[in-house]
């Protein structure tokens, strides 16, 4: 089966925001999340996504992630190792 991979850069006003967007993903998705929390200088908590599409699966931003996605023009704090972010971004 092909797969599509995206990743998507977010930020949440609050961790209860991700809380529930998370809680709002389908058990047992393939994708992979990384929480990186609330840094120096932003209050805002923030998370990346390593988003996976099956084939034929419309690939868009997940509800609940779609409104609080950030747009770097580099790579910001995380990468995944091998997916490059400005390639990959959605």
């Amino acid at each position: 089966m092909e797969k599509e991979i995206r990743h998507s850069k977010y930020e949440f006003s609050r961790i209860q925001d991700f809380e529930e967007a998370l809680a709002s993903l389908p058990l047992g998705h393939s994708h992979t999340i990384v929480e990186i929390g609330n840094i120096e200088g932003n209050d805002n908590y923030l998370v990346d996504v390593l988003w996976v599409f099956k084939n034929g699966e419309e690939v868009d931003h997940a509800e609940g992630f779609k409104g609080n996605q950030i747009n770097l023009d580099n790579d910001g704090l995380h990468l995944f190792e091998g997916i490059d972010y400005q390639t990959n971004k959605m």
